[in-house]
């Protein structure tokens, strides 16, 4: 019964995700990742929630997400709250994250699996400081819903409600 509470976000993030969706395959560059020139990448949480944006180049709305991030003074505070990370979905890479107290080593396609990426593209999971996903994003948000899905994380307000009571979409 409480999954049908979470029919309305999940009905408005396909919505955004059909509308607002690149495709995974739709880039046909392979630039590096702007996390790190290195095959090799770390994710780490730094004692804090973590983001992590799988994107790739020339997708409208990645390219639209990394604006925000970087020009929009809420998103770029909130964000700053937080360590991020851009997984670039077209370029094999091999990430080490935290798991369960220690360490895991996979590959982009190890981690679009553990974190349910399908292939549209911006798609972010947000986790708390622990590495435990809080929230998962399938398509671009505007910048004001954004935030809120930010403060969302930053504050925990997780640990009291659901994401379309705290959106109010409920």
């Amino acid at each position: 019964m409480k999954a049908v509470k979470y029919i309305p976000f999940f009905v408005f993030l396909t919505v955004f995700l059909i509308i607002n969706g690149c495709s995974k395959g739709s880039s046909k560059s392979s630039q590096s990742s702007s996390n790190e020139n290195s095959s090799v990448v770390r994710i780490e949480t730094h004692n804090k929630p973590t983001m992590l944006i799988f994107d790739v180049q020339g997708c409208t709305y990645c390219q639209k997400l990394r604006n925000d991030l970087k020009n929009n003074p809420g998103v770029k505070k909130l964000a700053g709250e937080m360590s991020v990370y851009r997984i670039d979905a077209a370029r094999e890479k091999t990430y080490i994250i935290p798991h369960n107290g220690k360490t895991l080593k996979t590959d982009t396609k190890g981690l679009e699996y553990i974190y349910g990426f399908r292939g549209s593209t911006p798609y972010i999971v947000m986790t708390d400081k622990n590495f435990k996903t809080v929230l998962k994003i399938p398509g671009y948000m505007k910048p004001a819903m954004f935030e809120k899905a930010l403060k969302f994380v930053l504050t925990k307000a997780y640990k009291k409600t659901d994401i379309n009571t705290y959106l109010g979409l409920n």
